[in-house]
């Protein structure tokens, strides 16, 4: 998580346009190419142009209706949700072809459990591996704990790799993929890679909530309970929201009254005890919501943070939609911040809306100063250009999306120390039993995967989100927290001692798996520095722009430029040629017309100009038609 997969597909990518010139020079024939991650941006100076499904029938409104919309820019970024819908889309992508397809948090497109019907993104996916040259996949959690699922994405590299998706080896495979750890390369990245500092913040309950909780211990949902299997109890449903908000806690309550009152079957016991509690959530204020009381202070005067500087943002994050309405809709007014400053990002709203929030987010100019996440946002998103604070409002029963979610501020390139804080509810009484143990323990567990283990899916070897929660609500329903934990470490054990990519088949197919494939040779690599005609970019450079001036003067034009040796830097206004490659970007790509153009082979240079890109870059918009 956060170890720069978008930053080594930018090389792999400018590697292999660079190659693709090379043969068209040569005579080689040279398609489009074209990329569609679901949240890789053009971090490397590979210009994409992103379209979301209101810019697709921008284009589809000013081509000729037999034309190809996925011809009209030959680089590209979508959203895999915005395309996987076939009717809207299928047809043009199975008449477009791209040189290289990226796909982004590719365990999302992989094939579940064997008979299951495929997914729309797994069958769009499918459908994008015949229609490209190169494909790369990337992610984090690469797999779900089953080796069919993971031979799925390996087919779609290479349709012949694997015979049999439940039995295949390393050797079936190894070329087709790449895996590292953080503890892998960390002393690589050290620099860029900061140490995370996080901390439980203790919130004890308010004398109202108190009362919920003494309600709660002793609450009996027989009719309910009598149906549900373990680990899905509706007292436990109630207990998770309750951890998050009161507001949070009295709309599932809401809800389910709802479901009785409507259901055919009556559950007169249920619907009492219910009623019940339902008056003591309502009466719960913000003064007596002790989490929140508690974040203001965390907020105000634990971080002395007033809001004005904006390079220094928080993100929130809850599993809630009704505590996020609840934040956004006080924080501002209480924290005594403008308005637009507190803004929420959910999986409810339009592609186009949750990617104005994030661009908002990472510019400076934007008066964004705190984005309140649910989980939409914990996979594929970089909120750390600006933010290096993260406060987790609740803390979600998944070691996996836990993992997620801290990704998003602590990762490669953060120039700050993540500051992390886990919010949890302290009761005086036993009326949330186990749930303070839970949270701890998913705590502590994230902390050892991040020293030790990195991948934290193999405490409980289930490898999907909605399979760990249940796990732990189990555990929390049955009282059996420490036991857990001992069966937690005695999974993790064997993985502490193992590298790379060699744990994968331990997890695939059980443990000894990878022993009885080891034994590969480490293959050496040898560097050379590359043949040269000139001694240093800045010699080449500065013999072709003086050959290009000679054409220029020899057509009747001058070659307006400036060049600062000492600096190995110089200035141009872009002649008529250039400028006519310009008029073909797409409009947020192109520069001013007749703006003198800055050139350097300065790094650091380069990298600071990106730094103030990725800070002002104005929202992307598309011509009207």
């Amino acid at each position: 998580m956060g170890l720069g997969k978008t930053l080594e597909c930018g090389i792999l990518c400018r590697e292999l346009i660079r190659r693709a010139r090379q043969a068209a020079a040569g005579g080689d024939h040279q398609e489009h190419a074209g990329a569609i991650p679901e949240g890789v941006l053009d971090s490397l100076l590979v210009p994409l142009v992103r379209l979301d499904s209101v810019g697709i029938q921008h284009i589809r409104e000013q081509i000729p209706t037999n034309q190809n919309p996925f011809h009209y820019y030959d680089k590209a970024i979508v959203s895999v949700d915005t395309l996987k819908n076939d009717r809207d889309y299928r047809f043009y992508l199975d008449n477009a072809n791209w040189d290289i397809i990226v796909i982004d948090e590719c365990q999302n497109v992989a094939e579940r459990a064997r008979g299951a019907q495929k997914s729309q993104r797994a069958k769009l996916a499918e459908r994008l591996a015949t229609r490209s040259e190169t494909l790369i996949l990337l992610s984090a959690t690469p797999h779900d704990g089953k080796p069919e699922s993971f031979a799925s994405l390996m087919n779609m590299l290479d349709p012949t790799a694997i015979a049999d998706p439940s039995n295949y080896t390393k050797d079936d495979i190894k070329d087709l993929y790449v895996r590292r750890f953080r503890k892998d390369v960390i002393a690589d990245l050290r620099s860029s890679v900061k140490e995370r500092d996080s901390a439980d913040v203790d919130c004890p309950a308010s004398d109202q909530e108190e009362r919920v909780f003494a309600l709660l211990k002793d609450l009996k949902l027989p009719d309910s309970d009598a149906k549900a299997k373990a680990g899905q109890l509706f007292k436990t449903t109630l207990a998770k929201s309750l951890l998050s908000s009161p507001m949070a806690a009295l709309q599932t309550l809401r809800h389910r009254l709802k479901r009785l009152q409507t259901a055919s079957t009556p559950a007169p016991a249920d619907s009492a005890a219910l009623q019940e509690l339902e008056p003591l959530l309502a009466a719960i204020t913000p003064a007596d919501f002790s989490k929140y009381q508690r974040r203001l202070q965390l907020i105000r005067s634990d971080w002395s943070w007033r809001g004005n500087e904006p390079k220094d943002r928080i993100v929130l994050f809850t599993g809630r939609r009704e505590t996020q309405r609840f934040l956004v809709e006080h924080l501002a007014a209480d924290l005594g911040l403008p308005k637009g400053a507190v803004v929420g990002l959910d999986g409810a709203m339009l592609d186009v809306e949750q990617t104005r929030v994030v661009e908002q987010f990472a510019q400076e100019k934007e008066p964004v100063r705190i984005l309140v996440d649910t989980e939409v946002a914990s996979e594929g998103l970089n909120l750390h250009d600006l933010s290096h604070r993260l406060v987790h409002v609740d803390i979600p029963w998944s070691l996996m999306t836990l993992q997620q979610r801290n990704g998003r501020i602590d990762r490669y390139g953060q120039p700050q120390q993540p500051q992390i804080r886990y919010l949890l509810s302290c009761s005086r009484s036993e009326g949330m039993g186990d749930a303070e143990k839970v949270l701890r323990l998913l705590k502590r567990k994230d902390e050892q995967a991040q020293q030790n283990i990195d991948d934290p899916a193999v405490f409980l070897g289930v490898y999907d989100a909605v399979g760990e929660e249940e796990e732990f609500s189990k555990a929390f329903e049955s009282g059996t927290v420490e036991a857990l934990e001992q069966r937690m470490e005695a999974n993790a054990e064997p993985y502490r001692r193992k590298n790379s990519g060699d744990s994968l088949f331990d997890e695939l197919f059980g443990s000894g798996a990878c022993e009885a494939e080891s034994g590969t040779q480490a293959v050496a690599v040898h560097q050379r520095q590359p043949f040269s005609l000139f001694p240093d970019l800045w010699s080449y450079v500065d013999t072709a722009l003086e050959a290009v001036a000679q054409q220029l003067e020899r057509r009747g034009e001058k070659l307006d430029l400036r060049a600062f040796p000492e600096q190995q830097r110089l200035e141009i206004t872009p002649p008529s040629d250039l400028q006519r490659r310009y008029d073909r970007y797409p409009r947020e790509l192109q520069p001013p017309r007749g703006q003198r153009r800055a050139l350097s082979t300065e790094v650091a240079a380069l990298q600071r100009a990106l730094g103030v890109c990725r800070k002002t870059r104005p929202r992307v918009s598309f011509p009207q038609p």
